[in-house]
């Protein structure tokens, strides 16, 4: 089984303090996680904006040697990081597809208990990963969550493309359920989000949070120092402006989301291809706003 890590670094090409920030704080987390792993046979792909500045693509090749750049343009193919043409050059190749965002980490053996987990999954299923660490300024917050975005996984050919990413994570059990099937994996806590913690921004969601200390932690993880990497993570440029406002990211993405299932719904329904491609600018002006503003 081929394994396929896809990570997404698209924010603020127009805005070197938002990039430049967000790629910092890949340096310091998804790029240590994945230079710890204990089994090296995987691809990371990290998927960036073609218009970026020149410097930023051999600073992603210089990551790790497993690694492919992935060059989008988000105005034309939206907010998705990859497509099926990512697992194209497996062929017919059984191969785990594996969301990591930009800000978080996934435990050093978290390829070595995929292989062994996937290995018997059939095509069109998914794996989610339930338990892992919030990061704070004092250390770590154990973290439990139903469905979690972070290390979920699909298993795909290029044939039979089931993408984590354009389905949203805590759906996608239903999705896969009615599918090939789903594996919750709850023995382990398998990784770490950074951003979310230092922003507040999961607190008001019931999401059940107890507090464990220090470095140690984090050492399964490629992290040495859990405080570098939070005085990264919370030094967040100001939010960007969107239609003459300062504006959440939250409100915006929130925005974007309500868009793409009006699409979905427009699409099943008798409206015009006209009309939908209409509803899916709209869903890119306003993703092109969110991060470059």
């Amino acid at each position: 089984m081929n394994i396929l890590i896809v990570t997404r670094l698209c924010i603020g090409y127009q805005r070197p303090d938002l990039f430049e920030y967000r790629l910092a704080l890949l340096e310091a987390t998804a790029a240590r996680s994945m230079r710890a792993q204990t089994d090296r046979d995987f691809t990371w792909v990290i998927s960036t904006d073609c218009r970026a500045p020149d410097w930023v693509f051999p600073r992603l090749e210089a990551l790790g040697d497993n690694i492919v750049v992935f060059k989008r343009d988000p105005l034309a193919s939206g907010l998705t990081p990859i497509g099926g043409e990512g697992v194209r050059a497996f062929g017919d190749t059984k191969t785990a597809v594996v969301r990591l965002d930009d800000d978080d980490l996934l435990r050093r053996d978290f390829v070595a208990h995929l292989r062994a987990i996937g290995a018997d999954m059939p095509l069109n299923s998914a794996i989610t990963w339930e338990n892992g660490f919030n990061l704070y300024e004092g250390g770590v917050e154990e973290a439990t969550y139903a469905w979690s975005g972070q290390g979920t996984t699909t298993i795909s050919t290029a044939d039979h493309f089931f993408n984590p990413y354009t389905t949203n994570h805590l759906r996608l059990g239903e999705k896969a359920a009615a599918r090939g099937g789903v594996a919750m994996v709850d023995q382990e806590r398998m990784w770490v989000r950074t951003w979310h913690a230092a922003s507040d921004s999961t607190a008001a969601r019931g999401i059940r949070f107890d507090r464990a200390g220090g470095d140690a932690d984090l050492k399964e993880f490629g992290v040495e120092d859990h405080q570098a990497v939070y005085n990264i993570s919370a030094n967040q440029p100001p939010p960007p402006q969107f239609e003459g406002k300062v504006q959440a990211a939250s409100e915006v993405k929130a925005e974007i989301f309500k868009l793409y299932v009006e699409s979905k719904k427009q699409a099943r329904s008798s409206k015009t291809p006209r009309e939908i491609k209409s509803l899916k600018r709209r869903m890119a002006r306003l993703a092109h706003a969110l991060y470059n503003a």
